[in-house]
């Protein structure tokens, strides 16, 4: 079933709001603040990876693409988190 383009208008929608929510988390005072959607999508990939884990057909290369792909997110919140750390340590804030 193809995606519409409302469904590509959502998604779009909340790649968006997300990356702005993680943005204005990560240029707070509190540096601690910009790190909870990393955690929680850090804690999200090592809940889901053990859940399919008992599936015996599953060899291990499988298993560690499927806990890289699931990291996709957490490594690009926190180039986020780092990239508005780094500018608000270089303006001196």
């Amino acid at each position: 079933m193809p995606l519409s383009m409302i469904d590509l208008l959502i998604v779009l929608i909340t790649v968006i709001g997300g990356a702005g929510v993680q943005i204005w988390l990560s240029t707070r005072k509190h540096f601690w603040l910009g790190l909870i959607l990393p955690l929680l999508s850090l804690g999200y990939s090592i809940y889901m990876v053990p859940q399919v884990s008992f599936y015996s057909e599953m060899n291990s290369y499988f298993k560690v693409g499927m806990y890289i792909q699931q990291n996709m997110l957490t490594i690009a919140l926190l180039v986020i988190f780092g990239i508005c750390q780094w500018r608000l340590y270089k303006t001196g804030k």
